[in-house]
């Protein structure tokens, strides 16, 4: 397993997560990341708003935009997993999908092929560390 920080996306033509690995990448269906920052490029999110409007309806999986950096890891750490997710065409930003908060950072995530991602906060998970 790769021990370096990792950038993770959802490869819509391929219906599974693309993981880079310095300049090499592998799909996966599972993906479980520690330390994890979230992050969206505004140009990229853009680009992909304005071809929908112009009718283009598979645009934004040519330019992925919306990235999980993190440490991958092989386990299932233990605590309280909240669902959240990336639309480039309802937010600017990863959200909880519980209370539509944007997540910039969390402890955990973990990507399955749903397409959505589970996350354990950054702050919850140093309660369950006590």
């Amino acid at each position: 397993m790769y021990k370096g920080m990792v950038a993770v996306h959802w490869d819509k033509w391929k219906s599974k997560w693309r993981c880079y690995e310095g300049l090499t990448y592998r799909l996966m269906e599972q993906v479980y990341l520690k330390d994890v920052f979230f992050f969206v490029q505004p140009e990229g999110r853009d680009k992909v708003r304005e071809a929908r409007k112009a009718g283009a309806s598979n645009f934004d999986a040519r330019f992925p935009h919306a990235f999980a950096f993190g440490t991958l890891i092989d386990y299932v750490p233990q605590g309280r997993w909240i669902s959240m997710n990336y639309n480039p065409f309802a937010n600017d930003f990863f959200v909880r999908l519980d209370t539509g908060q944007p997540i910039t950072h969390v402890a955990y995530a973990y990507f399955d092929l749903s397409a959505k991602g589970k996350v354990i906060p950054a702050v919850e998970q140093r309660i369950l560390s006590i």
